[in-house]
């Protein structure tokens, strides 16, 4: 179903092997015989024709990000899993002043996923605090008055030394051709209740990533158009 609703040719699946459902390996260990490192690229702007880039093995291409890749550990076994410092609000919302939504939080990496999700408690204070809407038809917040983002605060996520910003243009996305005008924030409530952040594309549109297996690590930096 998913073939014949979008332009595509096919699906590969870079899930570890421990996640097979017919316990069987996954692509991934072939794909990476040589070089067992690779590295996703969205484009930030998406108006070129080049959407992202998917690099297997060797050095990561310096035109994809700015300043240096900072790699931290893999947690646990199958997802790519890590632990971030914190993620926060209120970078520039005087009224927020830098209020933290989580602190020692735990966080997974989900290139077959768009938005970013998580723990319930969390994502509807962050609703409650900035006047979004809860709309449990799509189990998402909603703005009926899309203008109303600009009001809104950058979403901050702190990995290791390294801050990742997400403005409101970036995480709040317009629903075309909806009369009126809606739009849907792209940070929503995860359906488990398993404490993970989900970090879909956007959260990969404006970060770089390298993923190295026989180390276990994940690396990051700052995306470049």
């Amino acid at each position: 179903q998913i073939l014949e609703l979008n332009d595509v040719d096919g699906v590969i699946g870079l899930a570890q092997s421990k996640l097979s459902i017919i316990k069987s390996q996954t692509p991934l260990p072939q794909l990476l015989e040589r070089s067992y490192i690779f590295g996703f690229w969205f484009d930030t702007m998406s108006t070129h024709e080049n959407l992202g880039e998917f690099i297997f093995g060797g050095k990561m291409p310096e035109q994809r990000y700015s300043g240096t890749i900072e790699y931290v550990p893999v947690v646990g076994r199958g997802y790519w899993a890590f632990d971030v410092h914190s993620i926060y609000v209120g970078s520039f919302w005087p009224e927020i002043s830098k209020e933290y939504l989580c602190t020692s939080c735990r966080a997974m990496i989900d290139t077959g996923h768009f938005l970013i999700l998580g723990p319930r408690e969390i994502i509807f204070r962050f609703y409650q605090e900035t006047g979004i809407i809860y709309d449990s038809r799509v189990d998402a917040g909603i703005l009926h008055d899309c203008s109303v983002r600009t009001k809104l605060p950058d979403v901050v996520f702190q990995i290791k030394n390294q801050k990742y910003v997400l403005s409101p243009s970036v995480y709040v996305l317009e629903i075309p051709d909806s009369q009126p005008t809606i739009c849907v924030v792209g940070l929503g409530p995860s359906p488990d209740d398993d404490g993970l952040f989900v970090l879909g594309n956007l959260f990969l549109s404006q970060v770089f990533t390298v993923y190295d297996l026989p180390h276990r690590t994940i690396g990051f930096a700052k995306s470049c158009p």
